[in-house]
């Protein structure tokens, strides 16, 4: 159970649940890496009502443009990629209803190659939907720049790894990619942000696929997501170019693969950046400096691959 006298003062502010007493109330605290997230029931209906309040973390403000999120979120609700948002204000609190369903985890994707393509398919819509993201959020390149920036200003402890490949390696990737076509992006590829919906007794039909929790969101390369993917599924040279496939339905050019090393690991640093940052802000929802060591190893093992600056 959370105690609930933590939470009263949200929940007052969102008129959806406001006037529920707090006796007909239950909680139940859920997964996240940077803010509370919560399991709201209404005990007096029957079926029971059910929400989910997600309750901006520590120093998540400083980071996150929420206007940009709510904005975007709502956009992947209309496509019918976001779950329905009831309650969303300028701080990033938001109510969200609950829809019942399964949560994808790593070993899920890597053991499901059904679940993998339909995932892929959740992306490719939104690349392809021409919905007005707002930019505000994340880049691939500005994002670890601003992240860095702000460590440097809270004078934040930042690995030497890292501070030698930055900016160094990340404006080489830059050169590489050269021109930027951008669309509507998700950003935050974590497979526990896939939710498949409960089957609907009877039907035949597959249950639908969600993708939720839109704060990192923006117009970006595509790329960044496919890596973002990858990264989370950690796959190697043969599985990127398997999910290379999945995305374009063809097989993978050269070039094609160099592009998605160089963009897992600019994924990887920017992570990186951002552990420490949270790190540094006090972030206690798990640990972030081990999390950040683990990516920035992997991103520097990346590097040194013959194809990653391939042209």
């Amino acid at each position: 159970m959370v105690d609930y006298t933590s939470i009263e003062s949200f929940l007052r502010q969102i008129p959806t649940v406001a006037a529920i007493p707090c006796e007909d109330l239950e909680f139940r605290l859920l997964s996240g890496l940077t803010n509370r997230t919560i399991m709201v029931t209404d005990r007096r209906s029957e079926p029971k009502q059910k929400y989910v309040l997600r309750i901006p973390g520590a120093g998540t403000e400083k980071l996150i443009n929420r206007v940009a999120e709510r904005n975007n979120s709502q956009h992947a609700s209309s496509l019918g990629i976001n779950v329905p948002v009831l309650y969303f204000d300028d701080t990033g609190l938001e109510l969200m209803r609950f829809i019942p369903s399964v949560t994808y985890s790593t070993s899920m994707l890597l053991g499901d190659h059904a679940r993998l393509c339909r995932a892929v398919g959740v992306l490719r819509s939104l690349h392809v939907s021409g919905r007005a993201f707002v930019a505000g959020n994340f880049d691939s390149f500005q994002t670890i720049a601003h992240y860095m920036s702000c460590n440097i200003s809270h004078q934040y402890e930042v690995p030497e790894l890292l501070q030698q490949h930055y900016p160094a390696t990340v404006d080489a990737i830059r050169a590489s990619v050269g021109e930027r076509h951008l669309v509507p992006c998700h950003n935050d590829l974590v497979p526990e942000n896939f939710l498949e919906a409960a089957a609907e007794p009877g039907s035949s039909a597959l249950p639908h696929l969600y993708l939720i929790d839109w704060e990192y969101s923006g117009l970006n390369d595509f790329w960044w997501d496919l890596a973002s993917l990858s990264c989370e599924l950690d796959f190697g040279r043969e599985q990127d170019a398997m999910l290379l496939g999945l995305y374009f339905e063809r097989p993978p050019t050269a070039l094609e693969q160099t592009r998605l090393l160089q963009f897992k690991v600019l994924v990887d640093f920017t992570w990186s950046a951002w552990s420490c940052f949270m790190h540094g802000s006090k972030n206690c929802s798990q640990d972030h400096w081990s999390y950040g060591l683990r990516r920035l190893a992997r991103a520097v093992e990346n590097t040194s691959r013959p194809e990653f600056l391939a042209q």
